[in-house]
């Protein structure tokens, strides 16, 4: 359990990275099924989002509506959403603005 609490929110780790392990972990996959998944593995139903690991998809857990992203969730988001961003340092408000107009709680 310590372990996956660290992937879910120790920011110094790769993203990618991060969200392999935590579908081993909790999937119980091999790392050669997780790099040969793709964005169509990935179902949204609804308000659910749901993982293509076999038939049917597996549900993925909600994030508490009290957690914060961390700045490497956001900072990863950004960058995947073409926002131009520094390495290092503090997110500009718009960046953060972004994310919440599409991450609401």
């Amino acid at each position: 359990m310590n372990l996956l609490g660290r992937l879910l929110t120790d920011g110094s780790l790769p993203l990618h990275s991060r969200v392999a392990s935590v579908i081993v972990l909790l999937y119980a996959q091999t790392c050669t099924r997780v790099v040969r998944l793709t964005v169509d593995d990935v179902v949204h139903d609804n308000d659910q989002v749901r993982l293509r690991l076999g038939e049917p998809p597996s549900p993925v857990p909600h994030r508490s509506h009290s957690e914060k992203p961390t700045i490497a969730e956001v900072r990863a988001w950004a960058r995947d959403n073409g926002h131009a961003i520094p390495n290092r340092g503090r997110l500009r408000a718009d960046i953060w603005t972004a994310w919440h107009a599409v991450h609401p709680t």
